[in-house]
Parts: C-alpha cells; sequence; structure tokens
C-alpha cells in the first residue's frame, strides 16, 4: 500500500512538471511570436505599469487613461493582474496597475523587453501624508508605513503589501537603468489637472491636439470638480499630516526609517524642519513603551533547548522578559493550546505591553520602537491568504485586550484539540464583524511579516529587515529527519555564526 502512494506521488509530481514545462513552451511561443510580428508591423506594443505610493491615487489615474483609451480597440486593461499573466496576448498596447509588476520589473524587462515596449507611470505623492493617512476599511490602524501595507482581499486584512520605501526603491532602480518612466505628483493632478494629464499624453504617444474641447470630451464623465483644472494654487494652510496623531505617527516613522525624509525631499517637497518651522509647530515628546516579553515552554529537552538559545538571544538585547516552564501533554496541539491560559495569567500579572514570543524564535532587533507605534488592544500577523499565526502576538494594557483573552481561553476549553491560532483567527474574525455593524468595539491590529517569519517560507511581499524569526522546532517533534529539520539544523548553525560562535 506504501509503495502505490509513493508512486502515485511521484507520477503527480511529473505531471505536474509536465504541465508547468509545457506551459512554458507555449508561453516562449507566444512571446517569439511577437517578435516576428513586430518585424513585420515595424513597431512594438507598449506595456504601461501604472505604478505609485497610493492604491486610490493609482486607481483615479487608471480610470483617466481608461477615459482616453475607452474608444481604441488596441488598448486592454489588466486591473491587478502581472504582466508576467499576459504573454499570450499578442499586438495589444496594455496597461497594468499591479504592485507586483514595479517589484518584478527586472524580470519582466528580461521577458518582455524585447517584444514589448515597456513603460513606467508612476503617481507620487509626499510619503508623510501616506505614512499617516487612514482606510475605511481599517480604520484602527495607519494604513500603510515605510515598509509595508495593508492588502485588503475580500474579507481579508493583512500587512503585507510593499511600503513606501519598497515602492521607491524600485522606482529609483528603474531609473537608474534609464526605462522609460514618468513621475506624476498627485497633488497636481489635484491642482493643475490639465497640464498633468497632456504630459501624461504626450508620454504615452496619445494624440491630444484638440486641445481644451479634447480634453473636456475625454474627462466629461470623471465627476472631476472644475477647480481642479486651474492652475495650481498657493496653499496657505498647513498640511493636514503635520497635525496631533498624524505628526506623532510621520515622526516615529522618520526615526524607523530616516530614508522617508530623504524620499520626501527627493520628490520635490519640503523638509519636515522646514515645514514645522514655516508654520510654528512644535514635535512632541515621544516615548518608547517598553514592555515583557512573554515565553512559555514544556519542560523536555528540545523545548529547553529553545528556551535557552532565544532567552540568550533576548538578554543579548537587554530586553524585559517573562518565562513559564510547563509539563508536557501527550500531544503538541495540546501544549499548544496552553498559550491563551498562559497570556491572560500574564496580563493579569504584568503592566505595560506584553509581546508573546514562541519560544522556538530568535528576536534579532529590539522591537518596542517599532510596536510602539502600536495603541490599540491586540495586534497579530496574518499572511495574505487570511491565515493567522500566533507566533508573535502584541497585547497591550487595555481591559479590552483582557476580555479578549478570557473568551479565547474559554473558546479553547471548549476545543481542547483545535490548534490555537484557529481558534484565535475565529475569535477575532467574529470581533471584527460585530465591530463592522457597530455593535462591539476592540481594536485588533496588524504585525507585519517581518514579526513573525519563519526561516524558510518563500514570501512574495517579505520586505525589509527581520525583527523575530520562527525556527519550528515542531519539525523535531513531527518528523525529526525530514528535510524541513535539516534546514532548521542549518539556519540554526548560521545564526549562531553570524553572532559568534557562543551565540553572544
Amino acid at each position: 500500500m506504501k509503495f502505490y502512494k509513493k508512486l502515485n506521488k511521484k507520477v503527480k509530481k511529473v505531471s505536474c512538471q509536465v504541465f508547468t514545462l509545457r506551459g512554458q513552451l507555449i508561453d516562449c511561443f507566444f512571446i517569439e511570436f511577437q517578435k516576428f510580428l513586430n518585424i513585420f508591423k515595424k513597431k512594438r506594443p507598449n506595456y504601461f505599469i501604472v505604478c505609485g505610493f497610493s492604491e486610490r491615487d493609482k486607481l483615479h489615474l487608471v480610470k483617466m487613461m481608461k477615459e482616453i483609451f475607452k474608444d481604441d480597440k488596441d488598448y486592454l486593461f489588466f486591473s491587478g493582474s502581472s504582466a508576467l499573466e499576459t504573454k499570450r496576448i499578442l499586438n495589444k498596447n496594455i496597461i497594468s496597475n499591479s504592485e507586483i509588476d514595479i517589484i518584478e520589473f527586472e524580470k519582466i524587462s528580461t521577458l518582455f523587453g524585447s517584444s514589448r515596449c515597456l513603460k513606467i507611470i508612476c503617481l507620487v505623492r509626499d510619503p508623510r501624508d501616506l505614512i499617516s493617512s487612514f482606510h475605511p476599511s481599517t480604520p484602527g490602524q495607519f494604513f500603510q508605513g515605510y515598509d509595508y501595507r495593508f492588502f485588503l482581499k475580500d474579507n481579508i486584512k493583512s500587512y503585507t503589501d510593499p511600503g513606501i520605501s519598497t515602492i521607491y526603491n524600485c522606482i529609483k532602480s528603474i531609473e537608474n537603468n534609464n526605462e522609460a518612466i514618468i513621475k506624476i505628483k498627485n497633488e497636481n493632478l489635484n491642482e493643475s489637472l490639465e497640464k498633468e494629464i497632456t504630459k501624461l499624453a504626450n508620454f504615452i504617444d496619445f494624440d491630444f491636439s484638440g486641445g481644451r474641447e479634447k480634453f473636456d470630451e475625454i474627462f466629461s464623465g470623471l465627476d472631476i470638480p472644475e477647480e481642479k483644472f486651474k492652475k495650481q494654487k498657493i496653499v496657505s494652510d498647513a498640511p493636514s499630516w503635520v497635525q496631533d496623531e498624524r505628526l506623532i505617527r510621520v515622526v516615529r516613522q522618520i526615526k524607523l526609517c530616516g530614508a522617508i525624509e530623504a524620499i520626501a525631499c527627493s520628490l520635490g517637497y519640503l523638509s519636515l524642519d522646514e515645514i514645522l518651522d514655516e508654520y510654528g509647530i512644535t514635535v512632541p515628546s515621544l516615548t518608547i513603551n517598553y514592555g515583557t516579553i512573554v515565553l512559555f515552554y514544556t519542560d523536555d529537552d528540545l523545548y529547553k533547548n529553545e528556551a535557552e538559545r532565544c532567552i540568550k538571544y533576548i538578554e543579548k538585547l537587554g530586553l524585559k522578559y517573562d518565562a513559564t516552564v510547563i509539563p508536557k501533554k501527550s500531544q503538541w496541539v495540546e501544549n499548544c493550546a496552553m498559550k491563551s491560559k498562559i497570556l491572560l495569567d500574564a496580563r493579569k500579572r504584568l503592566r505595560g505591553p506584553i509581546l508573546y514570543v514562541d519560544v522556538d524564535a530568535v528576536i534579532h532587533k529590539d522591537p518596542w520602537p517599532y510596536l510602539s507605534q502600536y495603541e490599540g488592544d491586540l495586534a497579530v500577523y496574518f499572511h495574505s491568504n487570511g491565515e493567522l499565526m500566533s507566533g508573535t502576538i502584541l497585547i497591550n494594557d487595555t481591559q479590552k485586550a483582557m476580555c479578549l483573552l478570557e473568551e479565547w481561553v474559554a473558546s479553547q476549553d471548549s476545543s481542547p484539540l483545535e490548534w490555537d491560532q484557529r481558534v484565535l483567527e475565529e475569535l477575532i474574525s467574529s470581533y471584527e464583524k460585530n465591530d463592522n455593524s457597530g455593535t462591539r468595539k476592540i481594536n485588533i491590529q496588524r504585525l507585519p511579516p517581518s514579526f513573525c517569519y519563519v526561516f524558510d517560507k518563500l514570501y512574495s511581499s517579505f520586505y525589509g529587515e527581520i525583527f523575530i524569526e520562527h525556527l519550528q522546532a515542531s519539525r523535531q517533534v513531527k518528523r525529526p529527519l525530514g528535510s524541513g529539520s535539516v534546514r532548521r539544523e542549518n539556519r540554526i548553525l548560521e545564526i549562531h555564526e553570524n553572532a559568534g560562535s557562543d551565540g553572544s
């Protein structure tokens, strides 16, 4: 029976490989055939990548472009689709606003550079305005930062899309390679729309010779106020982001990533100091909310060793921690089920924020300056597929956080063999559904993947540095001789070598 299972598995694997190879060959045929058509027609079709710091701004610009090309059948729009998914489309000018395209531009350029004319339209805005903005779908947390922004799909809210610095670095790389790129300021679109659209039309080789009459015809259905056609106005009021909590957010982000200021200035905006001086605004004093890192582990050799390593790195950073040892239960999932009780006990005993971290993790960098931005009740990481990961949880010192933990304990007690993070995921889902209806209020925020990084997971959306790395000791329990365990052991050796032979 085992032989047939293995054989079936191998057959499926080979079939998958053959199917993939077949698809790749077909893709290559279409790309080569497009090159032939280009020779015949003596021109290449355009592929426009619309990118920028703000999804809303991009969608607004794409809407404008749809009006420009609404009567031209040679233009196709692929909202959210990557260029890599359009290999089999021939002889069409394509416009895409997929975030993936700007991240994977080097790969796209290699694939299509000789068959399509790649052009990048980049819509920018003052990054300090964006990092301090909210979104209706995520009212309890700033929508984006220097490293990440929210990914929203259906009911999924995940802090996994690229942030300001990632997008900007991609844009600079494209500029440095002398690719065809145009940058349009969102503020200019709002204040001098006709001038900016004329500039855009010249870039995309669209005949805009009809003047204002043609302009009015194209944009009559866009619901854009007439004052946006006028020349840019002199704004006497200070930017909205220098007020109250938005200014605090900006200053915290700049302290975490000084490149935000450099990006703003490189795009032609005044520096923070110049703006504060001009309007006589004083930056409020900021504090870092240092709390306690909470761990627990079973009293067996494997997890004692994990705890020893974890604590060593915590002490190296000079951080406060609280560790609990529990008797080992018969099943791994039963050990995990103790998490909610231990966290509830810790929340009752300890003051200030607490950060729960699985004991088989390594904390590479002091997390508290980053986590001081979180003022909600609880923060946890979700994959972009909607799956919650409970290896890292921030629990602030609030009554609502206490109530949530109590409900988690009760739910876990009713399902003792259910994986703890699935129980918490269902609980958070029910809370947020109730929040949307206005019947209940609790602020559950999202952590970025850098706080719950699994050492060998292939992230499609990982940017920046790693704060907390999870080493998955459960692999040693489930499959001690498996390939995952081997990769884990190699990574542990690598971490120790990078830190010194004694891990110090």
